[in-house]
């Protein structure tokens, strides 16, 4: 006993002496010298103490960064590991910006903008701190040239409300995650904002493990040349990832969701055109792996794909493909409303509207896609994290289990189900 208790008292003092090494360090950028970080102030020389006036080469592990608005410029972040400790980099705010000395709201009222990123180890954290759907992100990364964002055999990296700007670049994408020597694990996009990329908001190779989760995900370029989707995802070393509660809207390319490894969870997304793209669209399936292709790289099993609300794809098949033989795939709840075609191949489905009618939203010509009646009745067993939709509503807790990305609060049943599937003949191939 005496010995357990010693070894728990020897782990109590490594941890408090971990928590008293970290340190907050503050970067105000139109410093007019480079101080030591300790404070907001302008340093009276180099090396003295206020604010760095730029973000440091070389950063430490277990410290906070605490970023000011300005123009960051391009930055490789590629410090040594050090086990599983993170380094941070927070967007300073009227009500979160560590030591008072020196400090200005003028320093957190505006955006903290960087060119592109590159990571080349792993544990590191980017917060916005605000900033949902698509404003009021307090973190940029705005590029003309290349991808937004390059990881490389590297794992353990978080965004939480940030910007990403593409500017409609050709052929680039935002998130470019292609591990060749060792996978990528354990990545995080929460509450983020892509837009306007060339090609892929996220390219995934030998990538696993991760989540993307109320995200704002709009735009990308497909013209039959550049080979596009909102994910492109393959490799038999991808996969266990969960998209949830995102809305993707206006997505070009082979489809939105192009996926491929097992234990892919895919619910409670948006995806939909706007009235000014609809013609522009082309999809072989808005969920689903590529046709044509080797199954051993694209195939996928185990994979959930449950009360997903799709609109307003007006050219080629909005639904879901994926490769026969599989197993465990399962499509649940899902609702497709005024889509050119809707076709679910070699997966198990049920419970799923494909032919919905545009009176069950709020406002559709102004997508607000949020449910003015409840639909025809969802499979209501699918225990959580499942039975929560994107707004915080809990389904099913007033007896009625909808179907689509929105719960309908009031309950009640909706008319008898017309359609549960769709056949048809249609042409996978990837563009």
């Amino acid at each position: 006993m005496k010995r357990v208790l010693l070894t728990i008292l020897a782990l109590l003092v490594l941890s408090v002496s971990a928590q008293v090494q970290a340190a907050n360090h503050y970067v105000r950028i139109g410093s007019t010298n480079n101080g030591d970080g300790t404070s907001w102030a302008n340093a009276v020389g180099a090396g003295q103490p206020g604010a760095f006036n730029a973000l440091p080469a070389t950063l430490t592990r277990g410290d906070t960064y605490y970023l000011s608005d300005g123009s960051y410029g391009s930055y490789t972040f590629n410090d040594a590991v050090s086990g599983s400790t993170y380094i941070y980099l927070k967007k300073a705010t009227a009500s979160s910006h560590g030591t008072e000395v020196g400090w200005s709201s003028s320093y957190g009222d505006g955006v903290a903008t960087f060119g592109n990123l590159t990571f080349t180890t792993s544990y590191w954290d980017i917060d916005g701190i605000e900033g949902s759907s698509n404003s009021g992100h307090l973190i940029k990364v705005d590029t003309t040239a290349g991808d937004a964002c390059i990881m490389s055999n590297c794992s353990y990296i978080r965004f939480t409300h940030v910007e990403f700007d593409a500017n409609g670049q050709d052929d680039e994408d935002i998130i470019y995650a292609n591990s060749v020597s060792t996978q990528s694990t354990n990545l995080y996009f929460g509450y983020c904002y892509m837009h306007d990329c060339g090609r892929c908001q996220f390219l995934f190779r030998n990538t696993s493990d991760s989540t993307i989760e109320y995200g704002w995900f709009e735009k990308n370029h497909w013209d039959g040349v550049v080979h596009a989707e909102g994910i492109s995802a393959y490799s038999g070393n991808t996969g266990n990832i969960i998209v949830r509660h995102n809305t993707w809207v206006d997505i070009s390319g082979t489809g939105t969701l192009m996926i491929a490894g097992d234990g892919w969870e895919i619910y409670g997304n948006l995806m939909y055109w706007t009235g000014g793209q609809k013609t522009n669209a082309h999809s072989d399936c808005a969920i689903g792996n590529w046709g044509g292709k080797d199954q051993g790289t694209f195939g996928s099993s185990d994979t959930k794909i449950y009360n997903n609300t799709i609109c307003d794809i007006s050219t080629g098949n909005a639904g879901i493909y994926m490769y026969s033989g599989e197993s465990g795939n399962v499509a649940y709840n899902n609702l497709w409303v005024n889509n050119y075609a809707v076709g679910l191949s070699n997966i198990t489905q049920s419970n799923n509207t494909t032919s919905g009618s545009t009176s069950l939203f709020t406002d559709y010509s102004g997508d607000d896609f949020t449910l003015t009646q409840a639909t025809d009745e969802g499979k209501g067993d699918l225990g959580s994290p499942y039975n929560v939709d994107m707004s915080g509503n809990t389904r099913g807790s007033d007896g009625w289990w909808d179907r689509g990305a929105y719960e309908y609060g009031s309950g009640g049943g909706g008319a008898s189900e017309t359609y549960k599937g769709c056949g048809g003949s249609f042409s996978f191939g990837g563009s």
